[in-house]
């Protein structure tokens, strides 16, 4: 399955019946079409689960908390910080 067929049977399953784009769920980096070989969830993906997952074979990672420190996640507002181009993905 693809990233995009994986969120598309989460929606089907789960019922939710909400438009996209009207939630703060989207995907946050990586290729939709990308074929998902093991999937992770974590409370927060900080750096060092993001290289815990990846090390794991984890290539779709699914958390509960915003990446970028906002419920939208817009990340305009850090990307010229040395932090966030140190650790962007």
């Amino acid at each position: 399955m693809t990233v995009r067929e994986v969120i598309e049977k989460i929606k089907k399953e789960s019922g939710a019946s909400i438009p996209d784009g009207q939630t703060c769920d989207i995907l946050i980096a990586g290729d939709p079409d990308m074929e998902v070989k093991k999937i992770g969830c974590t409370f927060m993906a900080t750096v060092d689960v993001i290289k815990k997952a990846a090390a794991q074979g984890v290539n779709f990672l699914i958390t509960h908390e915003p990446t970028w420190f906002n419920g939208p996640d817009r990340s305009a507002w850090v990307e010229k910080d040395p932090v966030y181009l140190e650790n962007s993905i």
